[in-house]
């Protein structure tokens, strides 16, 4: 079992001590309402824009069959930020309480990071997360994996880096 695959970095970004993060909702909400915060603590960038569930522009909605409707199906990030420098980023947040895997969200990510390159914007890819499994750092760093882990805590922020070497 591989448990030092990532440094974390502590980040102090929100002064409520007593915030909950009770729905994943509630942590894209915290994370908006703070985002010059949020992008400045985590990527040491200056905040300039973003966009929440922003949806692809040359993406065909589809419609799939639920309980016989027809429903219409996009896809959508949690947010696309762009900053000072021209650094684009591309957040997916996942509020995990131990019914799905992580794994699964690092599948969905890469599939917007595809999408983002149809529409020749570059992104660097984000999860945040409010909590960790084992295996998503270890497959992130098995496969060399172009995604930054950001993990939200009620007390803290913590930035997790791919060790060098």
């Amino acid at each position: 079992m591989k448990t030092n695959l990532f440094d974390k970095y502590h980040f102090e970004i929100y002064e409520d001590k007593q915030m909950s993060i009770s729905s994943e909702k509630k942590l894209c909400d915290i994370i908006e309402n703070n985002m010059s915060i949020f992008i400045a603590d985590a990527f040491n960038e200056e905040y300039v824009s973003h966009t929440r569930e922003y949806s692809f522009r040359n993406q065909e909605s589809f419609k799939i069959k639920s309980n016989q409707k027809m429903i219409k199906k996009r896809h959508r990030i949690d947010f696309f930020v762009e900053t000072k420098s021209g650094t684009n980023y591309a957040i997916e947040v996942k509020n995990y309480k131990g019914n799905y895997n992580l794994p699964s969200a690092i599948g969905q990510l890469l599939g917007y990071g595809s999408l983002f390159k149809e529409e020749k914007i570059e992104v660097n890819l984000v999860l945040v997360i409010n909590n960790i499994d084992l295996i998503t750092p270890a497959v992130i760093a098995d496969y060399n994996l172009p995604i930054d882990v950001v993990l939200v805590r009620e007390e803290a922020l913590y930035v997790m880096e791919k060790k060098n070497g």
